[in-house]
């Protein structure tokens, strides 16, 4: 649903999620393949801040960005000005590195397991009908 805009804006959408563990923005990036990021980088929150301690985070956020200061230095500014050390920023490129390096590693130990363990493994993680 973000891709068309975020090619439009030739990949370079900033999102950021108001939204209570905005951080699991980052799931839309988890996919297999080489389809285009649906953003460039996501600013959130990992927990469940405060309405007023957002909208000072994000209005520290956009006043700096507009200012032309780094991503980097505006989080440390949400971070210090909300009070809330749970911001986080994560570009799309990141959260889908960490994630294939997960389903990479993920796959080798299962390869790893004996056939006897990978097959209890899967009669485990199979769902109950």
């Amino acid at each position: 649903m973000l891709v068309p805009v975020n090619q439009k804006l030739s990949g370079n959408l900033l999102l950021c999620m108001s939204a209570c563990k905005g951080y699991s923005a980052c799931r839309m990036t988890m996919y297999e393949g080489d389809e285009p990021h649906p953003y460039l980088a996501l600013f959130a929150n990992s927990g469940s801040p405060e309405w007023a301690d957002t909208a000072v985070a994000y209005a520290t956020l956009y006043h700096l960005i507009a200012k032309g200061r780094k991503f980097v230095e505006a989080l440390a500014a949400m971070k210090l000005a909300s009070g809330d050390d749970g911001w986080t920023l994560e570009t799309a490129d990141n959260s889908k590195r960490v994630y294939t390096d997960y389903v990479e590693a993920e796959l080798l130990r299962q390869l790893a397991q004996s056939p006897r363990e990978a097959a209890v493994g899967a009669v485990a993680a199979a769902p109950v009908a």
